[in-house]
């Protein structure tokens, strides 16, 4: 199979898509799990509230992922266009695991708001997932540490931030502990701002995508791993070492 976007095709669009399985609080395990009800992506509303030389200085809605860390924005994917974020992350993919290239383009293809045009025989594996508009998520803290601009915080305090939850992510577990269900619940009035921001879109997209292969506890290496993923040249080595016992 040619393996570039020719057959995965993207049109952004606005689909609501409305599954007996173990749930994530059932599942046997001596560690919690990150992919237990609770995850999900995050978005911080930033802005100046008097930080005029706080740096870096944010000015609007962005992952969380992003906001938190320091970095010249030169060293991201400097693409004009949300497709071109995306296959950028696939060619980092396809050149360092056609496994984690096929799973990423498995999770893709089942995201409905993409309306994502895939061949008749093309194999989406063998977790399903489902995406619901909600009109809120309740706000999940599982964040962990974080360290982020003042122009995002609230106050003095650096834990303290204005963030939304624009996803929550809740699992299903066969009784041999294998994931077999994934609904993610999604927020569709804050996804509205992230549309005319293809980087921003598309490490929301990632952040989900990764949950499959982190610990819950692990929810700062996530993030930093969503990050060199969107950095020019830069390949994130711990994700070759994921091997969930759960996939």
């Amino acid at each position: 199979m040619k393996r570039n976007l020719c057959y995965l095709t993207l049109i952004f669009g606005l689909l609501g898509l409305i599954g007996t399985h173990v749930s994530a609080a059932d599942m046997p395990s001596k560690r919690v799990l990150s992919t237990e009800i609770g995850n999900g992506g995050d978005l911080v509303q930033c802005h100046p509230d008097g930080w005029l030389f706080a740096y870096p200085f944010y000015n609007g809605w962005y992952m969380l992922d992003y906001a938190e860390f320091i970095a010249d924005p030169g060293t991201y994917y400097r693409k004009e266009t949300f497709i071109e974020v995306l296959q950028g992350i696939r060619q980092k993919l396809e050149s360092h695991s056609l496994q984690l290239l096929k799973h990423f383009d498995q999770f893709v293809a089942q995201i409905p708001f993409l309306m994502v045009v895939t061949p008749a025989d093309f194999d989406t594996g063998s977790i399903s997932r489902q995406w619901l508009k909600v009109r809120r998520n309740t706000v999940i803290h599982d964040e962990g540490e974080i360290h982020i601009s003042p122009s995002c915080r609230l106050g003095d305090n650096e834990q303290k931030i204005r963030r939304h939850q624009i996803v929550v992510r809740e699992p299903k577990y066969s009784i041999e502990g294998k994931l077999v269900e994934v609904v993610y619940k999604y927020d569709e009035r804050l996804l509205t701002r992230l549309y005319n921001k293809p980087l921003q879109l598309s490490m929301l997209i990632v952040h989900e995508w990764l949950w499959d292969y982190f610990y819950r506890e692990e929810s700062g290496k996530l993030r930093a791993t969503n990050r060199v993923l969107h950095q020019e040249n830069r390949f994130p080595k711990n994700l070759l070492d994921k091997n969930p016992e759960w996939l």
